[in-house]
């Protein structure tokens, strides 16, 4: 069997981090809505949306949280345990600085435009 999920590595602006869950990565994303005419059906309008990476990390002592949750013009590398890696360039961190005192986490997303995102 191959391994498709687990271990997740996490860089950005050089700094590794202790993903905690969830890692979510949307690369050059689009959104597709149908058109409907008359008739039925006509077609659909398709909308670019950014190149994204959302994920949980932890708080440990030697993460920059105040300095991620500020971040500009950044890059973002993911690397997941099926093998594959997502790169984002020039990304700019968007969610509010909430950090969960319980769990000792915080969620980061970083977003790049379409383009700026890539697979390898």
């Amino acid at each position: 069997m191959e391994r498709i999920a687990g271990t997740v590595y996490a860089r950005v602006a050089g700094q590794a981090l202790s993903v905690a869950g969830t890692c979510t990565v949307g690369i050059k994303p689009k959104q597709r809505q149908t058109l409907n005419g008359l008739a039925g059906p006509a077609g659909y309008s398709e909308q670019l949306l950014p190149s994204f990476v959302e994920i949980e990390v932890y708080d440990t002592a030697g993460t920059d949280l105040a300095g991620l949750f500020e971040a500009t013009g950044v890059d973002v590398q993911v690397e997941l345990a099926n093998g594959k890696a997502a790169t984002l360039t020039d990304a700019t961190q968007m969610n509010s600085a909430e950090t969960d005192g319980a769990a000792g986490t915080a969620t980061l997303r970083f977003e790049a435009l379409h383009e700026n995102g890539a697979w390898s």
